[in-house]
């Protein structure tokens, strides 16, 4: 069973829910979707916290994939740029 992540602007929130109930029953994966505030609920700070720490990781996690993908073109090293973006975001986070 693969994982796979799916993600995009909630004005395709319904489109997003077919395609991973698609890949759930025919495809045999697991699919992470993002997570929408549709019922516009407060947030407290604490959550707010655990969804910055989120977005961090996940963006975090793609430019290591993304890194890991123009090593092996390239055959050079590009993980600082992973954790030069991190730290950014941390910081227009904070």
């Amino acid at each position: 069973m693969k994982t796979v992540t799916i993600c995009g602007s909630i004005k395709f929130m319904h489109e997003m829910q077919s395609i991973a109930f698609l890949l759930e029953t025919r495809e045999n994966m697991n699919v992470l979707q993002c997570v929408y505030n549709v019922d516009n609920l407060d947030i407290a700070l604490r959550g707010q916290l655990f969804l910055k720490m989120y977005i961090i990781e996940i963006l975090s996690f793609q430019m290591q994939f993304m890194s890991l993908i123009f090593t092996a073109i390239l055959g050079r090293s590009f993980s600082w740029r992973a954790d030069v973006i991190k730290e950014n975001l941390l910081h227009s986070f904070s």
